[in-house]
């Protein structure tokens, strides 16, 4: 994928918190709130790899958020694992998958 172009709908379904699960708002209002209060790289990653949160058009895989800021990507996986931590979020909460069969 690498970047995806936001299109005025999607962009209008991102800004209408009317339109969306409320957890979702909260969840992107805690993270711009984090990015803002951390700074630096971790301000320019999120805003790259979630620039909808910003009221930007578009979203970016990590390799591609890695490649425009010249940054290894092991670097911005610790960023988004040090956030990840900072915010309460664990595994289930940003990937949930299936319960495992007993």
């Amino acid at each position: 994928m690498g970047v995806a172009h936001l299109g005025p709908e999607e962009m209008a379904y991102f800004t209408d918190p009317s339109r969306r699960d409320p957890r979702a708002v909260l969840a992107e209002e805690r993270l711009r709130d984090y990015a803002e209060r951390t700074g630096g790289l971790t301000l320019e990653f999120w805003q790259l790899l979630v620039g909808h949160v910003w009221g930007q058009p578009r979203m970016m895989t990590m390799d591609e958020a890695a490649k425009r800021l010249g940054k290894p990507l092991s670097q911005l996986q610790q960023i988004h694992e040090e956030t990840n931590r900072a915010l309460g979020w664990g595994p289930s909460e940003q990937n949930p998958s299936p319960p495992s069969e007993v």
